[in-house]
C-alpha cells in the first residue's frame, strides 16, 4: 500500500542507504502500517554510510494512497415476504493486507422495483458490519413475491464513488393471516379463487403463476376451528 519509488545511488556507492520517515499534513511521524486511504504523504530518507547517519537527506516524495473496493460473490443469504438480506466478499487489489483495519469502511445497500422505473423510491440500509472483508445487509419494507434488483457499494468516510454490484432477488409470497373470524389474504399476484365459510371458517386457494417466470406456491387447504 505505501510502495514508493526510493533513493538509488551508483553502483560504487554500495555502503551507502537511505532509510526512509514519512509525515502527514501536520508534519507528524506515520509508521507505514498506520497511514490511511487517500491522504496525502510525504517521505523523506536519511542518507547513512555503513548504516551510519552523515545528517544528509534525499528530496521528499510525496504520494497518496488511493484504494479500490470490490465487491465479490454477492448473494442473497435470506428472504422474506418484505425483506431482502444480502452478503458478499469485498476485495482490493491496493489495499488487501489492510481491509481489517478500516475503521471507515462501510456499504451501502438498496433494493430497486425491477419492474418499476428508476426514478421509483429504493429501500435503502447502511451496514455497520465490523467485518470490512466482506459483509451482510437487511434491506426491509419491500412488496410481496415482487423482484427487485439490489445493489452494494462501498463507502470510505465521505467517498460513495466507488463502483457497486448488482444482483436480482425476489420476496417470498405473502401469508394468511386469521383476526376472529375474517381471514385476511395478502397478495400473491395470482388468480384466487377463496371459499370462505364463517362458522367454521374453511378456505381453499387455489393459484396459478402470473407472467412472471418465479414458480407460485404450493396450494394451500387450511381448516380452523
Amino acid at each position: 500500500m505505501t510502495d514508493f519509488t526510493a533513493a538509488t545511488f551508483p553502483p560504487s556507492c554500495k555502503h551507502l542507504s537511505a532509510e526512509y520517515k514519512c509525515s502527514g499534513k501536520d508534519n507528524t511521524f506515520v509508521e507505514p502500517s498506520d497511514m490511511k486511504p487517500f491522504t496525502d504523504y510525504s517521505c523523506t530518507g536519511l542518507i547513512k554510510n555503513n548504516d551510519v547517519s552523515i545528517n544528509k537527506t534525499t528530496p521528499p516524495v510525496h504520494f497518496n494512497i488511493d484504494c479500490d473496493f470490490t465487491i465479490k460473490d454477492l448473494m442473497t443469504s435470506r428472504t422474506t415476504n418484505t425483506s431482502i438480506e444480502l452478503s458478499w466478499e469485498t476485495t482490493s487489489k491496493k489495499c488487501q493486507d489492510i481491509l481489517h483495519k478500516l475503521e471507515k469502511l462501510s456499504y451501502s445497500c438498496s433494493c430497486q422495483d425491477a419492474e418499476r422505473t428508476a426514478t421509483e423510491e429504493t429501500a435503502t440500509t447502511q451496514d455497520k458490519t465490523s467485518r470490512k472483508t466482506g459483509g451482510t445487509c437487511h434491506v426491509e419494507n419491500l412488496k410481496t413475491f415482487e423482484p427487485y434488483v439490489c445493489k452494494v457499494h462501498p463507502i470510505y468516510d465521505d467517498k460513495n464513488n466507488f463502483k457497486g454490484t448488482n444482483v436480482t432477488a425476489w420476496t417470498d409470497p405473502g401469508y394468511y393471516h386469521t383476526v376472529g373470524s375474517a381471514v385476511l389474504i395478502s397478495h400473491f399476484h395470482l388468480l384466487l379463487i377463496i371459499i370462505v365459510i364463517v362458522q367454521n371458517v374453511t378456505f381453499i386457494c387455489r393459484g396459478r403463476a402470473s407472467r412472471r417466470n418465479k414458480p407460485p406456491p404450493k396450494h394451500l387447504d387450511k381448516e380452523t376451528h
